[in-house]
């Protein structure tokens, strides 16, 4: 760390790849993925099934927010699910209501975080085959499909993925921030799925001490900051394509509702 003319430079280690695979790979069939809601998101691979976070039906945080826009797909529409993977603990991820249309027999996929914690509040949901994975931890779907769980470092406890299917790799950040350690692991990936705005908030909105113009300028420059790390975050990563999700929210509660 250094101050050069009143400036802050923090010099980062980073593992470069010279492995010439990286960049001339030849990649696999693409997985199809539809964006289901919020931070749900389905993949498709060879006969394979996997969703993320499904939170589908219902409002969330005690009646305060809903799908926004109205969610086109309902938990009947699905197909067949043959893995299901939770990153954390807010109920936009681990939805009890949605969770309750599942066959108790998939297998899911949670982030070990306080002594199982995930795991625990599952299996009183009736799941079955739970697999809590530690930071790092690459888990085997099938002989083509694996997951690696990598902890954001937030106090919220998030969880960051890396969905692989055959070569092709899938960095889902969710709403979880950035964990910069993994760019020493995988420094091209081909999708980066991320949120784009600032997190799920009755603020500046409902807050009366403010005036329409402040509580627009608070949200404008809240998504001008987004935008630049969504920038930072395509170029550390050298991704492909990146799919922003994880903020189709409204407010719900009946006091806040008019807002």
């Amino acid at each position: 760390i250094q101050v050069l003319e009143n400036e802050l430079f923090v010099e980062l280690p980073i593992k470069l790849s010279n492995s010439p695979e990286e960049h001339t790979k030849k990649i696999d069939e693409q997985p199809k993925i539809t964006l289901i809601n919020n931070a749900c998101l389905l993949f498709e691979w060879k006969n394979f099934r996997l969703i993320t976070d499904p939170w589908i039906e219902g409002p969330i945080f005690l009646g305060s927010f809903t799908n926004y826009p109205p969610n086109q797909i309902s938990i009947s529409d699905l197909p067949k699910i043959d893995a299901i993977w939770i990153s954390h603990e807010h109920s936009d991820h681990l939805n009890e209501h949605s969770l309750t249309f599942f066959d108790k027999n998939i297998p899911i996929y949670v982030p070990n975080y306080d002594n199982k914690r995930l795991e625990i509040i599952l299996k009183k949901y009736g799941f079955r085959n739970i697999y809590s994975m530690e930071n790092g931890e690459t888990k085997n779907l099938s002989d083509q499909i694996k997951i690696t769980s990598y902890f954001s470092g937030s106090v919220w406890n998030d969880s960051i993925q890396l969905i692989q299917f055959g070569n092709f790799k899938i960095l889902n950040l969710n709403d979880a921030g950035f964990n910069w350690k993994i760019k020493d692991e995988h420094a091209n990936v081909d999708i980066v799925c991320t949120q784009f705005t600032g997190p799920g908030s009755s603020y500046p909105l409902t807050w009366e001490n403010l005036s329409i113009n402040q509580k627009r300028g608070i949200i404008t420059k809240t998504n001008e900051g987004f935008l630049e790390w969504l920038k930072q975050i395509v170029e550390i990563t050298k991704t492909k394509y990146l799919l922003p999700f994880a903020n189709f929210l409204e407010i719900y509660h009946p006091e806040l509702i008019h807002y």
